[in-house]
């Protein structure tokens, strides 16, 4: 399993490994598969790939899986998907240098990397609470109606509950907070995910071109 992940592993099994826990062993095997998850993520990483990876992954996703509705909260621009990602992507970028930042729960981890100056604690706040109210709609809809249930087309009696649940005072405060957050956690994503990696992409390409020019004789 260690040889696994220190040399075939893909990107995305390495992001989905800095959520792994040792679910139930004896305490002398539950600490070697601790230490090596502790060792796979901290070991350092080429964070051009990494950044391209998790670009490129988010891009597929978003192209293979749209979001139906605003209330899609999994797949939405700006939902839970990006800020797992932003989460994973900035613990395995600096886990070598930080190991503290490793936390299976995305909230943790934000707070976490502000803890290690990896990004702002303002920023972090923000984050903390856009999964917050993420994942509260997203839990309210599962026991309610649906994961994906577009609760503008739904009962008074839903969207009521929905917006009690996040602590909002109707239906049309919930709705223009999951907007907005939605919006601001997009806008961290592309600043920190996937302008980086189209910069890269045309640097590439222009390193490209220039090898391939004819030189002067």
């Amino acid at each position: 399993w260690r040889r696994y992940y220190e040399q075939d592993a893909w990107t995305w099994e390495h992001m989905a490994l800095t959520r792994g826990r040792v679910v139930t062993a004896d305490p002398a095997f539950r600490d070697r598969i601790e230490a090596t998850i502790g060792d796979i993520l901290c070991a350092p990483r080429d964070g051009d790939k990494l950044l391209r990876d998790v670009a490129e992954m988010r891009a597929k996703i978003a192209k293979e899986h749209p979001a139906p509705s605003l209330w899609s909260v999994k797949y939405l621009r700006g939902g839970l998907m990006d800020l797992e990602f932003l989460a994973e992507y900035l613990i395995l970028r600096h886990a070598c240098d930080h190991p503290d930042v490793i936390d299976g729960s995305t909230q943790a981890a934000f707070a976490k990397l502000a803890k290690a100056g990896v990004i702002g604690v303002e920023l972090a706040r923000r984050l903390i609470e856009a999964t917050r109210l993420m994942r509260q709609v997203q839990a309210m809809l599962r026991l309610i109606a649906a994961p994906a249930y577009d609760a503008d087309s739904g009962s008074e009696s839903v969207r009521t509950s929905l917006a009690r649940s996040a602590g909002m005072d109707d239906f049309a405060a919930l709705r223009d907070a999951l907007v907005t957050t939605a919006q601001t956690v997009q806008e961290v994503f592309i600043d920190m995910i996937e302008d980086p990696a189209r910069a890269l992409a045309a640097e590439t390409e222009i390193n490209k071109t220039a090898d391939g020019a004819p030189r002067a004789s």
